[in-house]
């Protein structure tokens, strides 16, 4: 089935012509303008009308936070850099091509900076400090090892890998959650509606009835009341709690308290833990893979766990490390990730071959967090239904109850 391509390209004369033309790829698009004796500078398939698979697209694209440079950026980043350098382009004219073509002011604004660093005669890794709220000390490290080592290239290409897979791993989980999420968002706008403006008119008719209504109408009709009268206390209510939230996590006391309630929770304890242990084993055999000395790894990695209970713990064992402690005793010692991933630890000490394992870490609980959020997004499904049921069932039992009362002659 042919497609619409809109084209933008130049004649024979290099007047600029756009329009658009069908054709049923993107290749054909190409091959059709060159008959036509333009040349394409853009061919791009045509947006139709509106649809929810579409809209269900869109959705899956954006950040779930806002951040000012996300990992596409930063993928994009090292792969082009790294592509650059090893084709003998110098550095200075890469970055300087790179700042041309990014998209995002932030970065554009950061390669730009660092750039006339370099010309000053500094290094790229000391350039990149001036921006460690991008880059963080991890990339900047496995740079600065990279330029030491002679194989920048190669280390951009494996920072750019590891980036791909965090962009592609972070709009997968966007993909299994817009559906639930939208359901539920939806079941909350209608729940609210039905409250503040469907049930304020059968206040009025039960009024106008004077009959004696059932207590769980009462109940029901008073919330109701509340919620169309008072909706601005609730609104403060909700912001002031997300606000709260929010704040207290800025400082080193509140973090630590949520971080260690979230801990608490069974299933989230499972997931952070996991996904710690991830990024643990994966930063850390990259760092190990480049050279990197192991407690100086560690360091580095431990500042990138998000979570900052299981991070002291890290950073303890770092120390008992350091000490004299073999690392499998010394992470075991804290209590912090499973014994199937000690074991793998150990293994790795004794044969010398902990790079290896470490990576045997990430593929074995790479899969297991995989599973068990699939498994969870399958059953969200099935307890939005039951909610939806119990809920706007209850409320239309609720109204219900006082018209069949008088229908029975109460």
């Amino acid at each position: 089935m042919d497609k619409q391509f809109r084209y933008k390209a130049h004649d024979s004369q290099g007047n600029n012509k756009s329009g658009l033309i069908k054709a049923s790829n993107k290749q054909e698009a190409v091959q059709k303008l060159k008959k036509l004796s333009l040349l394409p500078i853009s061919v791009k398939v045509e947006k139709g009308n509106f649809t929810l698979k579409k809209y269900m697209d869109k959705l899956n694209s954006i950040d779930i936070i806002a951040t000012k440079v996300g990992y596409k950026d930063k993928y994009l980043f090292c792969r082009q850099l790294s592509s650059m350098l090893r084709s003998g382009i110098p550095i200075v004219q890469g970055l300087n091509s790179l700042a041309q073509q990014a998209k995002n002011p932030t970065l554009k604004k950061a390669i730009e900076d660092i750039t006339i660093e370099i010309e000053k005669g500094r290094s790229l890794s000391n350039a990149l400090k001036k921006y460690s709220s991008i880059f963080s000390g991890y990339f900047i490290k496995l740079v600065e090892v990279g330029e030491t080592g002679g194989f920048l290239e190669e280390t951009l290409s494996n920072l750019s890998d590891y980036y791909k897979r965090e962009n592609e791993k972070k709009k997968e989980i966007i993909s299994n959650i817009s559906y639930p999420v939208i359901t539920m968002g939806a079941s909350i706008v209608v729940l609210i509606l039905l409250m503040v403006k469907v049930l304020p008119n059968f206040i009025k008719t039960f009024k106008k009835l004077d009959i004696e209504l059932p207590l769980p109408t009462k109940i029901l009709l008073n919330l109701s009341n509340f919620m169309s009268n008072y909706w601005w206390l609730l609104v403060i209510a909700i912001v002031s709690f997300i606000a709260a939230i929010y704040y207290a996590y800025q400082s080193q006391k509140g973090r630590r308290f949520i971080d260690s309630v979230l801990l608490k929770i069974p299933i989230l304890k499972s997931f952070i833990t996991e996904n710690s242990l991830i990024l643990f084993a994966r930063n850390l055999s990259l760092l190990e893979r480049s050279g990197v000395a192991f407690l100086q790894s560690m360091q580095i990695v431990n500042q990138n766990i998000s979570n900052i209970i299981i991070q002291e713990r890290l950073e303890r064992a770092r120390l008992r490390i350091k000490d004299g402690i073999n690392i499998t005793s010394a992470i075991r010692e804290q209590q912090v990730f499973p014994d199937i991933a000690l074991q793998m630890i150990q293994t790795g000490e004794q044969t010398g071959e902990l790079d290896d394992k470490l990576k045997d870490i990430v593929d074995f609980y790479e899969d297991e967090v995989e599973e068990k959020f699939s498994r969870m997004v399958s059953l969200l499904e099935p307890a939005l239904i039951i909610f939806l049921t119990v809920v706007i069932g209850g409320i239309v039992a609720s109204v219900i109850l006082p018209i069949f009362k008088m229908s029975q002659g109460y």
